[in-house]
């Protein structure tokens, strides 16, 4: 057939010489292990453990952590310019667990600074990065950030579009008002 790719060839000796994948070569299984392992047997307590907290989630709890100097990379540009393999992506979690927890925050969010949207230094993006010059060797350097109001909105049009609910993780390093 003009323009398939043949997946049969066999050489002067009969043998198959073509992919990998199409080989037609079947091969014998072996036969499974002896039974080797002892069974174990585990006891679980009964009451509260001490020092574990007895509050559990909810059963159709998923969570999903995004670390805030990467979100304009995950979940969009702005609130305008939504990321749509992210809104796939967490449509797909929600139709079989039922809700989706999403936590923005993490190490950059410390230092992060939120200023009115489309104010310089941004105009236009979500959040502007920049390099920390405090450098600790053996630790992670994580950026300084600024981020707009419309890291909001984007948060807020995706709730609206796949029903996510949020946690938004707050700068408490920053004990001094925000600048705005």
């Amino acid at each position: 057939m003009p323009g398939s790719i043949p997946t049969q060839f066999l050489g002067p000796n009969g043998q198959y010489t073509g992919l990998p994948a199409f080989d037609p070569v079947q091969q014998t299984a072996p036969a499974p292990p002896q039974a080797t392992q002892a069974p174990i047997t585990i006891t679980l307590p009964t009451g509260n453990v001490p020092g574990l907290n007895g509050k559990q989630h909810r059963t159709d709890f998923v969570g999903i952590s995004l670390e805030m100097s990467v979100s304009d990379r995950v979940i969009g540009r702005n609130g305008t310019f939504l990321n749509p393999i992210f809104l796939n992506h967490i449509q797909n979690l929600r139709a079989r667990s039922g809700k989706v927890a999403i936590r923005i925050g993490g190490n950059s969010q410390e230092q992060a600074n939120m200023i009115p949207a489309w104010q310089p230094p941004l105009e236009g993006p979500t959040i502007n990065k920049t390099a920390n010059p405090v450098q600790v060797p053996g630790f992670t350097t994580s950026p300084l950030l600024t981020i707009t109001e419309d890291l909001v909105y984007a948060m807020n049009n995706i709730s609206s579009l796949v029903g996510v609910e949020w946690y938004f993780g707050l700068p408490f390093l920053n004990e001094q008002e925000i600048p705005t």
